[in-house]
């Protein structure tokens, strides 16, 4: 979920690079931007109502395996406007249901009374990195 936090913030600050780098205009890089955001926000209403239906783990593993797959045309030098659009789109539909996913997998452990700290601790543990060893001791 760092990456997932990070990655919006990454596109904006290389935006001026990437757009060089790939020979894209101002409105392009915004297309590719808004059309990862548009299927973030559907892809996240999607999934949470899957998470009655299909385990969290498989979920996650199914999101995981998308957001690597929205990597390889880069590994394989594949560049361009049409590619950026394309694993934009791909990398929303498998970050978007992140969070909401995580959430429910995580209430799975805990009882009503018990989730309000693991859930603040997933959340800034995503947002800001911190990786929680301490997990046994806490609770």
């Amino acid at each position: 979920m760092l990456v997932n936090f990070a990655d919006k913030t990454v596109m904006g600050l290389a935006a001026d690079p990437i757009r060089a780098e790939l020979g894209l205009t101002r409105g392009e890089f915004g297309t590719a931007q808004a059309a990862f955001f548009a299927l973030f926000s559907l892809a996240a209403l999607g999934a949470s109502f899957l998470t009655r239906r299909v385990r969290t783990t498989v979920l996650l593993l199914g999101m995981a395996l998308l957001w690597s797959a929205a990597q390889l045309p880069m590994l394989l030098g594949a560049a361009g406007f049409g590619t950026l659009l394309a694993t934009r789109v791909l990398l929303g539909a498998a970050e978007g249901p992140a969070a909401p996913v995580a959430v429910h997998h995580l209430h799975g452990w805990f009882g009503q009374r018990e989730r309000t700290l693991p859930t603040a601790v997933l959340m800034v543990g995503a947002a800001g990195g911190w990786p929680c060893p301490l997990r046994c001791s806490l609770w």
